[in-house]
């Protein structure tokens, strides 16, 4: 019977990561910035959503519905995404409104009791 080695990765020399150290850092600060995009990672309907984000952007300020506009995302580039799921990517990553969601028959908390209407 064999026991396996653990593997070894090869480490880089010092002079080499003291060299590109520059180099790692002006990327690290694109890649914050958002002007660089690390290619990867899970793909997902947010990451579609980030395809798009140039077109849904100009939106924000237009009283469309999220459940119209996932429709039409769907039909016209073949993207099923709920309504509260691009709600959420719209709020979240481009700064879209929230709703308030103060019920306007909703009766005012003040303490720890609610006002009674009269």
């Amino acid at each position: 019977m064999t026991t396996k080695q653990p593997k070894q990765n090869k480490l880089p020399t010092v002079k080499h990561v003291q060299d590109n150290k520059e180099a790692l850092t002006e990327y690290l600060q694109k890649v914050v910035s958002g002007e660089v995009r690390v290619p990867g990672g899970k793909e997902t309907v947010m990451s579609r959503l980030e395809l798009i984000a140039d077109v849904l952007k100009p939106l924000k300020d237009n009283a469309i519905p999220y459940s119209t506009l996932s429709t039409i995302i769907a039909d016209k580039i073949g993207l099923t995404v709920s309504p509260q799921t691009l709600r959420t990517y719209c709020q979240t990553h481009l700064g879209f409104p929230k709703s308030d969601r103060k019920a306007k028959n909703a009766p005012d908390v003040v303490g720890d009791q609610a006002k009674k209407p009269e």
